[in-house]
């Protein structure tokens, strides 16, 4: 995904697209390919939409974090497993993946929730949690992970 500033070229017209969008209170638009995902979270102060800004924050933190410490393949499955960002892997890779039929493990889905419940659910049993606290927290973890790694439906459908 990119964003630029739209041309200052004006149309046979008159018409300037830069003017216009100027106009609406936009500055930038966003260029994608097809198959990129992305989502607007806006400026709503409902509950949710400021729990799905933190959440993707704490994801862009991450992103830069593993970014900064590894390289190559180590950092592209880092990235694809734990948060759920498939886009920065090489194409030959993504080859080596598909051919040895391992694709599936850096999809985020039941298999990285599962243990991201039961490592926080054995934390909260060595802290001597109370039982039915440490199922709630550990729902409110599950599905906050389901969001962190970019909300896609196999991590939903999991969670």
């Amino acid at each position: 995904m990119l964003f630029r500033s739209p041309d200052e070229k004006t149309n046979k017209s008159g018409f300037n697209y830069r003017a216009y969008l100027k106009g609406q209170g936009m500055t930038a638009v966003l260029s994608s390919k097809e198959r990129d995902l992305y989502l607007k979270t806006g400026e709503n102060k409902a509950f949710s939409i400021i729990v799905r800004r933190f959440l993707f924050g704490l994801r862009k933190n991450a992103d830069r974090v593993v970014r900064t410490y590894l390289n190559g393949t180590a950092r592209n499955v880092i990235e694809s497993v734990v948060l759920g960002l498939r886009g920065g892997m090489p194409p030959e890779t993504r080859t080596i993946f598909k051919k040895t039929g391992t694709m599936h493990i850096l999809a985020v889905s039941g298999l990285h929730t599962g243990v991201v419940g039961f490592a926080f659910l054995g934390i909260l049993y060595l802290l001597r949690c109370p039982r039915k606290t440490s199922y709630w927290l550990t729902m409110i973890v599950i599905l906050s992970f389901a969001v962190f790694t970019g909300g896609r439906a196999s991590s939903i459908r999991a969670a």
